[in-house]
């Protein structure tokens, strides 16, 4: 009930803003297709004036703004969410604009879209376009990850886990990350080695730790590389040079992982 009150106070700070945004629009880009030919409308020219072309891809967002934002207000959860990401990260022909992306994300949000949820939070978490605060970013959160986003679980996961937050709990961390490490994610594969290896959350048990580090590994990730060859070395007993930590060390030094770069220095 506490982030229902909020998001409406949300969505009434925002609907002026987005009003905003949209309003000036028609005029402009009415403006735009009487006086541009057909020639130059929809795409750059090379040749032309640079203060032209810049009129024009502004002209063009403008335009992509007011479509999307049409298709937005039929209010279809999905198609909200998508403008919230694309606004969020400024996907060509649209200009970045977090206060926009935290109205939309609100919106499909609150009709339960997970990624609508986990937009919200992202923006929430870092203080874009809204206040910074991690206790709506792990609602809403939550919210999503609950419903099997993985992503959301592996930010959960690290807001349970990251000392910035008050609610620090290991425990909550490594079962987000389960989730979303069971799921395939090489991210969340890492972290949850991490807390196996440091007994954080879960016992220790330096078997599932190096299963986690080798899934992730095997994904490409280079700290799960070196964690892994360490794991072997350190826990193990195994030399550097023993082909187990070794093939690890090299994968994870190809990919310039300072730790290993190092440990293979002294091997020459």
């Amino acid at each position: 009930m506490m982030f229902k009150k909020a998001f409406l106070a949300l969505n009434c700070a925002l609907v002026a803003g987005c009003a905003s945004h949209v309003a000036p629009q028609q005029a402009l880009l009415g403006d735009y297709h009487s006086t541009q030919p057909q020639a130059i409308r929809g795409r750059s020219l090379p040749d032309a004036d640079p203060g032209l072309n810049k009129a024009i891809q502004v002209l063009k967002a403008q335009a992509a703004l007011q479509a999307r934002t049409q298709e937005a207000r039929l209010g279809d959860a999905a198609t909200r969410a998508r403008l919230a990401r694309d606004l969020s990260q400024g996907q060509a022909p649209l200009n970045q604009d977090f206060q926009l992306a935290a109205y939309w994300a609100g919106l499909a949000a609150s009709q339960g879209d997970a990624s609508g949820q986990y937009q919200l939070a992202y923006l929430y978490e870092n203080g874009m376009g809204l206040r910074l605060d991690l206790d709506k970013a792990a609602f809403w959160y939550k919210a999503a990850a609950e419903q099997g986003l993985v992503e959301a679980q592996l930010r959960l996961g690290h807001l349970y886990e990251a000392g910035q937050w008050q609610h620090q709990d290991p425990a909550q961390a490594a079962h987000w990350y389960g989730l979303a490490a069971n799921a395939g994610d090489a991210r969340a594969q890492l972290a949850l080695g991490r807390l196996y290896a440091r007994g954080q959350g879960l016992e220790r048990d330096d078997q599932q730790a190096a299963h986690w580090f080798e899934a992730a590994a095997e994904a490409g990730l280079a700290e799960a590389q070196y964690r892994l060859a360490s794991l072997y070395h350190q826990q193990q007993g195994l030399p550097w040079n023993d082909p187990k930590p070794l093939y690890w060390l090299k994968k994870a030094a190809a990919q310039r992982n300072v730790q290993a770069m190092d440990a293979l220095s002294t091997l020459l």
